[in-house]
C-alpha cells in the first residue's frame, strides 16, 4: 500500500515538473539566480576596485534618480501583460497592438519626465542632502538611461504572453553580464567613479533596446504587424479599467521602491557613503530567497489573464487549485 502511494506521488511530481509552466518557472528562477550571482560579483568588484567610499558614492548616485522614477513611473508591465495576453487569446490583434503602443509610450514619456526632473533637482539633492555636489552630473547621466530601460516592461509583457521564457531567461542574465563587462572595462581603463555610473547607464539602455527589438520581431513573426502604426482608439473604451489597474499597480510598486531607496539615501546622509554601500550589498544578497516565487508569478500571470478571458472565473479557480 505504501509503495503504491509512493509511486503515485513520484508520478504526480514528475507530471508537475514536466508541465510547461514549471519548466518556464525553473528557467526564469535559474536566470534570476544567475543574475543575482553576477550582481554580487559586480558589487564586490566595484567595492574592491573603487574602495568603500567611492562605491558608496555610486550607491548614492543611483538612489535618488531611482527613487524619483519610482514616484512618477506608471509601472506598466503587469497591466500590459494582462491585456496583451487577453487580446492574444481572443485574437484581437488591433487592440493588442494598441496596448503595446500605449505601454511603450507611457513608459518612455514618463521616464523622460523623470530624467528631466533629475536634471533639475539632482544638484540640490547632491549639494544639500548628500553634501556631495560632485555627484549631481552623475545622477543626470544615470537617469539618462531611464527612457530606454523603461521600455523593457512592455517588451517583457509581449515575450511572456507568447511564453518565450527561454528568451526572457537569456535576457535576464544578459543585462547584468553587459553591466559587469562594461564596469570592469571602465574601471581597468582608469575611469573610476564616473566610468562606473556611465557603464551602468549604458547597460540599462542597451538591454532596453535589445528587448524592444526582440518583442517587435516576435510580433512581426507572429503576423501581428507593427505596433507603432496602430491607432489607440480601439482601447479608449477600456480607459476607466486601465486607469484602475495602473492606479493600484502604481501604489504597490512605488511603496516597494520607497522601502529600497530611502534607507540608502538616509544612510548616506547620516552615516556616510560607506554605510550606504554596504547596505546595498546586503540587500542584493538578501533578496535571493524570493526569486522562485517571483518566477512563478511571472509565468502564471499571462496564462491566468488569457484563460480568465476565454473560460471565466469558475474554470480559473479550479485551475489555480491544480497549480497550487
Amino acid at each position: 500500500m505504501m509503495l503504491r502511494v509512493a509511486k503515485a506521488f513520484v508520478t504526480e511530481l514528475q507530471a508537475i515538473f514536466r508541465h510547461r509552466l514549471a519548466i518556464g518557472a525553473s528557467l526564469l528562477a535559474a536566470s534570476q539566480y544567475g543574475t543575482a550571482a553576477l550582481n554580487i560579483v559586480t558589487n564586490v568588484l566595484m567595492a574592491r576596485l573603487l574602495g568603500p567610499t567611492h562605491y558608496g558614492f555610486v550607491t548614492l548616485t543611483i538612489a535618488y534618480p531611482t527613487l524619483l522614477w519610482s514616484f512618477i513611473g506608471v509601472k506598466s508591465v503587469s497591466v500590459t501583460t494582462r491585456y496583451v495576453a487577453a487580446f492574444r487569446a481572443k485574437r484581437e490583434h488591433e487592440k493588442l497592438k494598441a496596448v503595446v503602443k500605449l505601454g511603450y509610450g507611457l513608459d518612455f514619456f514618463v521616464s523622460l519626465l523623470a530624467f528631466i526632473l533629475v536634471a533639475l533637482t539632482g544638484w540640490w539633492v547632491s549639494q544639500n542632502f548628500y553634501r556631495q555636489p560632485h555627484l549631481a552630473w552623475l545622477m543626470v547621466v544615470y537617469a539618462g538611461s531611464f527612457p530606454f530601460f523603461a521600455i523593457t516592461g512592455t517588451s517583457w509583457a509581449v515575450l511572456s504572453s507568447w511564453e518565450r521564457f527561454r528568451w526572457l531567461a537569456v535576457l535576464e542574465v544578459l543585462h547584468p553580464f553587459i553591466k559587469l563587462c562594461l564596469i570592469v572595462g571602465f574601471l581597468f581603463t582608469g575611469f573610476g567613479l564616473a566610468g562606473t555610473v556611465i557603464a551602468m547607464s549604458l547597460a540599462q539602455a542597451s538591454i532596453g533596446l535589445i528587448m524592444i527589438v526582440a518583442a517587435t520581431n516576435l510580433l512581426l513573426h507572429e503576423g501581428i504587424g507593427t505596433w507603432w502604426k496602430v491607432s489607440l482608439k480601439s482601447v479608449v473604451p477600456l480607459k476607466r479599467e486601465l486607469m484602475g489597474f495602473f492606479g493600484w499597480n502604481y501604489l504597490f510598486v512605488t511603496l516597494s521602491g520607497l522601502m529600497t531607496q530611502v534607507p540608502m539615501m538616509l544612510l548616506g546622509r547620516l552615516r556616510g557613503p560607506e554605510e550606504a554601500g554596504f547596505y546595498r550589498i546586503a540587500v542584493s544578497i538578501g533578496t535571493v530567497g524570493s526569486y522562485l516565487e517571483t518566477s512563478l508569478g511571472r509565468i502564471t500571470y499571462p496564462t491566468i489573464s488569457a484563460r480568465w478571458t476565454l473560460e471565466g472565473e469558475d474554470r480559473i479557480v479550479s485551475a489555480l487549485k491544480r497549480w497550487t
